[in-house]
């Protein structure tokens, strides 16, 4: 198992790498702008809020008031009806974040943006699974998703109750099963979050959920562009021998952090910012409420980013300087 989770490993972060090297490379640092007619993938916050305090979170639904700000319908509208006129968008995420499900609107959203997009494009969520009522399953099931990610990050029920702090274990699991059952083996994946917590988990991790039939996802934690002030403490100290050999080539072919070359994310009240990972924001690069997506996606302020990633300059970068992301991509 351990021999078959590292392969599968590097074949998806080969196949990253080869996707994200064409689209990095499609940046003109003359002209300083993207050939890149829009954005591979699209992240919407339609709520700004989560249900849980998870350690490797900048922040929690703990720190801000009880309901949360709910994208406008309107404006939800607006968005979808842009992205529905780029063809250039083949992934739409449902969730920023946050717990998309919080959004009770979701699966409804999920429906108008198939009706809007057509199948062109591939609609999903990442959830942490908690709100995933039988009532819940069903609209999503209708809805028409392509794909549901659930974030777990540990197999033992004492490991998750120091990572996932304010979740139950049994019910996230519970929960995660019966949506495997209803909408299929094929459109839900779990994933692991490798960390300090976690470590050794992972070969009983991917044996378990393999055996209910579904995709295994591991990733990497970041600092989150260094909002993450226990990033030093929490980070898995003992890295992967296959990832010291591998990453520092994955690194040469792709000259620099793909995020701002590759993906747009949104923000409940429509502002744009430069990467996923900017949990302040930072900053912001545009405003889908004024502005359209194309005015946004190949922006002054995007490619102004952009280019002190490929010109190796992110500490000049207000969002990048801090990130563990810019320097090299790949970490070990």
């Amino acid at each position: 198992m351990r021999n078959v989770v590292a392969l599968n490993n590097l074949s998806n972060k080969l196949r990253q790498a080869a996707m994200w090297m064409k689209n990095v490379r499609s940046y003109d640092p003359q002209g300083r702008y993207t050939r890149l007619r829009g954005p591979m993938w699209i992240h919407i916050q339609t709520i700004d809020r989560c249900n849980a305090t998870c350690v490797m979170c900048p922040y929690s639904s703990l720190s801000k008031s009880a309901s949360g700000n709910v994208m406008n319908d309107d404006l939800y509208s607006h968005i979808i009806g842009e992205v529905g006129r780029n063809e250039a968008t083949k992934n739409i995420v449902l969730m920023l974040q946050n717990e998309p499900l919080l959004d009770r609107k979701l699966p409804d959203r999920v429906q108008l943006a198939r009706k809007i997009i057509g199948p062109g494009a591939r609609i999903m969520i990442v959830t942490n699974a908690e709100p995933l009522t039988t009532a819940m399953i069903d609209r999503l099931v209708a809805s028409g998703i392509d794909h549901v990610s659930v974030s777990i990050d540990a197999i033992r029920e004492e490991t998750f109750g120091k990572i996932r702090q304010g979740l139950s274990f049994h019910r996230v699991v519970e929960n995660t099963l019966a949506l495997i059952s209803r909408l299929g083996k094929q459109r839900v994946s779990v994933k692991f979050l490798r960390q300090r917590e976690n470590e050794g988990e992972e070969y009983a991790f991917a044996s378990y959920w393999k055996r209910a039939g579904v995709k295994v996802t591991f990733c990497e934690l970041t600092n989150r562009a260094g909002t993450l002030e226990s990033y030093e403490r929490i980070k898995k100290r003992h890295p992967d021998l296959w990832k010291k050999l591998v990453h520092p080539v994955l690194n040469r072919l792709v000259p620099a952090c793909p995020l701002p070359f590759t993906s747009l994310n949104i923000l409940s009240d429509g502002r744009a910012i430069t990467c996923s990972e900017d949990w302040g924001p930072r900053d912001t690069i545009g405003d889908l409420s004024r502005q359209t997506l194309q005015e946004v996606w190949n922006g002054e302020k995007i490619n102004h980013y952009r280019h002190l990633l490929w010109t190796r300059r992110p500490a000049e970068s207000l969002v990048c300087a801090g990130c563990a992301l810019s320097d090299r991509y790949w970490r070990t």
